[in-house]
Formats: structure tokens, sequence, C-alpha cells
């Protein structure tokens, strides 16, 4: 369970939302949104990246879904690791060989209040696609974030019934 010590005011919520109008707001450390063959995704620009999610007032409990590419070209003889977490707390931690796409799901906390939560993405390197290719492109790139979602858990009940 997370503590709520990173929680932001529901007035600091408001002020980064309305820069999305959604639940999701992409904060220091990512390239703009970008579009390919219909998909939008965000690149990072920085080992370090944060987000932060609107959880409202709930006696429900919530997930995070993040769907990510790991696209660096050397992962198979240097290894990328990608981190996520909250204050202190440590919510995903994956070392990638491969390149590929992932999806993940997190825990959100019950909550009593309208917060945002910040988490932060952290890799160990950064790429430049002129490097590994005759491309021109210099941006400095971490993994590439193609949906974030946040929604209520359902569970269902009597999975497990006794004869």
């Amino acid at each position: 369970m997370h503590s709520l010590s990173y929680a932001l005011a529901a007035e600091e919520v408001n002020r980064f939302l309305a820069y999305s109008g959604e639940d999701i707001y992409y904060g220091e450390g990512w390239h703009p949104l970008e579009v390919y063959d219909g998909v939008a995704y965000r690149w990072m620009m920085a080992e370090f990246s944060y987000i932060y999610v609107s959880v409202p007032k709930n006696d429900k409990s919530h997930i995070i879904q993040i769907s990510y590419i790991n696209s660096f070209p050397d992962s198979c003889k240097n290894p990328i690791t990608l981190k996520i977490s909250t204050e202190n707390n440590v919510v995903y931690v994956k070392s990638h060989f491969t390149t590929g796409a992932q999806s993940i799901s997190i825990n959100l906390p019950r909550i009593t209040k309208d917060i945002a939560i910040k988490y932060t993405f952290a890799v160990n390197r950064l790429w430049q696609p002129k490097m590994f290719s005759s491309s021109n492109d210099d941006r400095n790139l971490g993994v590439v974030v193609t949906n974030i979602l946040v929604s209520e858990c359902s569970v269902s009940e009597n999975i497990f019934q006794s004869n």
C-alpha cells in the first residue's frame, strides 16, 4: 500500500490536469506527443521523467495500466532498466535485454480525498537515434510510453466455489 505523503493537494491536481484535460499529466522529462500510424506516444527525454495521475476520492480500488516500448537498439549487449516509483516506494522495476512492447498494472491506494500521485520513470541510460543509424535525430531518448490508463479494479466474486 502506498503512503499518501507524496500526494498533491486538490488545487495542484486541477492545475496539472488543466494542461491535458485528462487523468494523466506528463510533467518534466518528456518529449512532445508524437503520432505514428494512428498511435500516440511520448518518449522520455531524461533519465528521470515524471507523470501525475489524478485519483478521485473513492472507496473502490483503482489500477494504473501503463504500456511502453523499449526501443534501445543495443539492449542485448547493454540492458536498459526501467524503474517506476512514488517518492521512496519502487512500484515496478525491470531490466530489458530485448526490444519490444510491455504492459504493466500497478495498484493504486484507496483514498479519502481527490489527489494526484507523482510517478517517477527512471532509466539507467539514454540513447540517440543518430548513434545507431543514418538518422539526424540527436534527441536523447528513454523508453516510449504508448498508453496510461487509470481504471477501477473489477474483482469477480465467488471465483472458487466449494461443492
